[in-house]
């Protein structure tokens, strides 16, 4: 019997954690982080507790209870995990792995919490951005996707009161966790990549760990040693590179999981390819995302909407954004987009050329840059591009990674804000809400500020663009492509396909049986496919940890 559960995406955005039982074998699709459910428990100054490992996340229902599938490390002494959390059915045994899309943490952050020794597949693109994600970010128990570091029990060795106060905690179930010695090095999972990387150093990047820990492991292996040809991970148009989707074969029939996808970048081609590829397919049950759906017009929110043209593009969104830096001749550009969205990194580059102007990252998209360099990732500039700079960021604390790699390689690259805000008008600068008080040094003079980035999807972004605008009126800075002004909706293009482009590609694809994920609005695959509404298709809207069967 094979069946699909869904333990994350079923009814929400993001938080992908999908099962996959063939009977003899199984496997996930994705293993991410639900931000909606982590929201509804936490925020900046109320975190899960990393010294309590699965605790928070198994009581909260922020991980499925699954026993076998996690690391035994993050099991707190005393705790008996297992005895206060009962775990429902799992086979361990025959987990394959986990099969990743993309790099976007809604589908990767939680493979944090998972057996290092369980094989991640994926393409290596999405597998080097993970690691430079992983490498540039603050070290934590929940952002160890590529490799692990182990913990420990907390056993104060010299002071008594510490010990015996430790031992009260631990004879109450309530032992504390900490991160193992230095001189242990990290666990790198085992990867299995579909593609060989293609940069002069991706072995040396992939097996290097900042900082004095170190890594632990052997280099990725073709995925084909484990699926020979029943996997299939075809590139798709989003707004990361690397990002993919699936097609996969069952006992039951094959089965295509779209990931993230849209039709609106300059990898429509990509999409439209992977339909054709599912399409080709006999009787084939597609999982689909649909983060889009509800939106009031595909371009956003009620305050956009002037006409009935269609989602931006990318094309377009360069466009707009290359007419607005031109009106700012002589002035400060800040560019807000996602901070792994190269394809959008590419526009501005392009636009920065086009205007005389340089464009200037952060330190960790310098890094980012460099993993991608070192994949072979063609479709990245250079780190060393003559146009682009590298924000001297002030920092104490700047971690190896900055300190080994970006300064040591692009140390000629370093831009301070005092030289920025000397001839601003020669810069574009690549900031987000979180470098604003950067602005302070660098002391702009009227400017614009693109806000070229997703518009704010809860109660706490939106209090940001708040926060925002007031920030850009004390500089006189002129906010372009408002997300909550009419007309300002044309300076960011979606990762995600807006209803038009779903239809096309649900339609092309023409499944037998459909199961909506990553979205808020199954409903509308029903209403639309469903046999029952004239459809020619069994659209099946998942419950959490209810299996599908497909037969």
């Amino acid at each position: 019997m094979t069946s699909v559960t869904v333990y994350g995406g079923a009814g929400e955005i993001g938080g992908n954690k999908i099962l996959v039982d063939d009977g003899g074998w199984s496997v996930l699709l994705d293993f991410g982080m639900s931000f909606k459910r982590h929201g509804m428990f936490f925020e900046e100054f109320l975190k899960p507790r990393g010294g309590r490992g699965l605790v928070d996340y198994l009581e909260l229902g922020l991980l499925p209870r699954l026993r076998g599938l996690y690391r035994t490390d993050l099991e707190p002494p005393g705790a008996a995990v297992w005895a206060q959390y009962p775990p429902v059915p799992f086979d361990r045994a025959r987990l394959r792995g986990v099969i990743l899309s993309h790099a976007h943490l809604d589908h990767s952050a939680d493979i944090s919490f998972l057996d290092p020794a369980i094989p991640i597949f994926c393409g290596p693109v999405t597998a080097f951005l993970a690691k430079g994600v992983q490498d540039s970010g603050k070290s934590s128990m929940a952002g160890e996707v590529v490799y692990a570091t182990d913990r420990v029990p907390y056993e104060p060795e010299k002071n008594l009161i510490e010990a015996a106060v430790n031992a009260q905690r631990v004879k109450a179930g309530l032992g504390l966790l900490k991160s193992s010695s230095s001189k242990f090095a990290a666990r790198v999972r085992p990867f299995y990549f579909t593609a060989e990387p293609s940069g002069a150093g991706a072995e040396a990047f992939w097996q290097t760990s900042p900082g004095s820990r170190g890594v632990d492991g052997v280099a990725w292996q073709a995925a084909s040693a484990v699926w020979k040809s029943a996997l299939r991970l075809l590139p798709v148009d989003h707004s990361i590179p690397g990002a993919c989707a699936c097609l996969l074969e069952t006992s039951a029939g094959p089965l295509a999981y779209s990931g993230d996808i849209r039709l609106q970048g300059r990898a429509a081609g990509d999409t439209r390819a992977f339909a054709a590829a599912a399409a080709a397919l006999n009787g084939v049950t597609l999982l689909c995302e649909g983060t889009r759906l509800g939106k009031e017009r595909e371009s956003g929110t009620a305050a956009q909407i002037e006409d009935d043209r269609p989602a931006p593009t990318e094309e377009e969104v360069a466009a707009n954004c290359l007419e607005a830096v031109q009106a700012a001749k002589g002035t400060l550009v800040v560019a807000d987009f996602g901070p792994r969205n190269v394809e959008r990194l590419q526009s501005f580059l392009g636009i920065a050329e086009a205007t005389d102007r340089l464009l200037v990252v952060l330190d960790k998209d310098a890094y980012l840059l460099q993993a991608l360099a070192a994949v072979g990732f063609a479709g990245a500039p250079a780190p060393d591009h003559p146009r682009l700079r590298v924000f001297n960021e002030p920092t104490t604390n700047p971690g190896a990674w900055r300190r080994d790699s970006v300064w040591a390689q692009l140390q000629d690259r370093l831009i301070t804000a005092r030289a920025i805000g000397d001839a601003p008008g020669d810069y574009i600068v690549c900031f987000s809400f979180f470098q604003t008080n950067d602005l302070v040094d660098i002391r702009p003079d009227g400017g614009i500020y693109i806000y070229s980035t997703s518009e704010p999807y809860d109660d706490e972004q939106k209090l940001d663009l708040k926060r925002l605008r007031e920030w850009l009126k004390h500089f006189e800075m002129t906010l372009v492509g408002d997300p909550e002004v009419k007309g300002q909706a044309r300076y960011h293009a979606s990762g995600h396909a807006p209803e038009a482009d779903l239809r096309w590609v649900v339609e092309t694809i023409r499944p037998k049986r459909l199961i909506p994920i990553h979205t808020e609005h199954p409903e509308w695959f029903t209403e639309n496919f469903d046999k029952r509404h004239g459809g020619w298709c069994e659209v099946i809207e998942p419950k959490v940890g209810v299996p599908i069967p497909l037969g």
